[in-house]
């Protein structure tokens, strides 16, 4: 598991990821999936804040 960078408003790179549209998510969680939310978890616990 890792600590992922979290994307923030002030970077404009970011700021275009985030006002991407995403796509669905479908079929079976993969393992790939069950890592990605691994890693979510870990960035948030990781970051100060109150959530993801």
């Amino acid at each position: 598991m890792a600590v992922r960078r979290i994307l923030t408003i002030d970077n404009a790179a970011d700021l275009a990821v985030l006002k991407q549209i995403s796509a669905p998510v479908e079929g079976p969680v993969t393992d790939e999936l069950r890592r990605l939310m691994d890693d979510m978890l870990d960035t948030m616990y990781a970051a100060p804040g109150i959530g993801l």
